[in-house]
């Protein structure tokens, strides 16, 4: 199947996140991202996913942190008053292919991994937005500036879409994604 390889040295991709739709720009508060990749083995920490927000400490971020073995998930959302929600999956290898998403319903996260949950937090002080500031671009395979923690990785897809998730929406599209990828 078809991947796009980031060499973990100096590749990154960069998104501008405008809407398309009239129902605001940008991605909004409830929203979910479902991403097919492989981390390859030994790779050092680095960004799957990043956004900074604005100028102040208000982001978001996939990162694919090495823990000595292999490479697993940690998914960061800060508001800006510095709330966090935060699902560190140490269990969960991103050394194989596998289909990830991450749902954001207002003050609550979570991780799933090929359909099933592996990780959640809530948070009753992050604050619930519209949307995400849309002057700033997404990075993908470092941070949000494109200038550090570059991922060596191979990337097949990433959806993301705007709107609350139920956890049986999360399955049915990560169904299709792993028939879609023989996962």
């Amino acid at each position: 199947y078809p991947f796009l390889q980031f060499d973990g040295v100096d590749d990154f991709m960069s998104c501008v996140n405008n809407g398309i739709s009239d129902g605001g720009n940008g991605i909004s508060s409830k929203h979910a991202i479902f991403f097919v990749a492989k981390v390859e083995q030994g790779t050092q920490s680095g960004l799957i996913l990043s956004k900074n927000i604005s100028d102040t400490d208000e982001r978001f971020f996939i990162n694919a942190r090495f823990n000595g073995t292999y490479s697993h998930p940690d998914i960061l959302y800060r508001d800006d008053d510095t709330d966090n929600l935060f699902v560190n999956a140490s269990s969960d290898d991103l050394s194989q292919v596998a289909v990830f998403a991450v749902s954001i319903k207002g003050d609550t996260i979570e991780l799933f991994k090929n359909g099933k949950s592996v990780g959640s937090d809530t948070d009753s002080g992050y604050d619930d937005f519209n949307f995400y500031d849309n002057t700033k671009p997404l990075h993908m395979g470092s941070d949000d500036l494109g200038s550090s923690l570059f991922l060596n990785m191979k990337m097949q897809e990433m959806i993301i879409f705007n709107g609350k998730f139920q956890e049986a929406e999360v399955k049915e599209i990560s169904t299709y994604l792993q028939h879609k990828y023989d996962i």
